[in-house]
């Protein structure tokens, strides 16, 4: 977990870890990070499954935190 914390408390002092254009294919276990300041929402390439009703995808709003500390909000989708 602290490794985790440390790419996304740090990912603005590093542009090398961002990307702005959607990955074909990405290799198995990558992580892409995007700015969501730069990349619009849901954007990013994937094919998004519906819901049963074929309208909407699931999307689950949290917030990390790390050390009771809130360092990033999340979206899963």
């Amino acid at each position: 977990m602290p490794e985790i914390a440390a790419y996304l408390i740090t990912f603005e002092k590093h542009e090398e870890w961002l990307t702005t254009s959607p990955k074909t294919r990405p290799q198995n276990g990558s992580m892409i990070l995007y700015n969501r300041k730069k990349v619009k929402y849901r954007k990013d390439g994937y094919c998004w499954k519906k819901r049963k009703d074929g309208k909407t995808t699931r999307e689950d709003h949290m917030k990390l935190k790390v050390q009771g500390v809130e360092v990033r909000a999340a979206v899963a989708l």
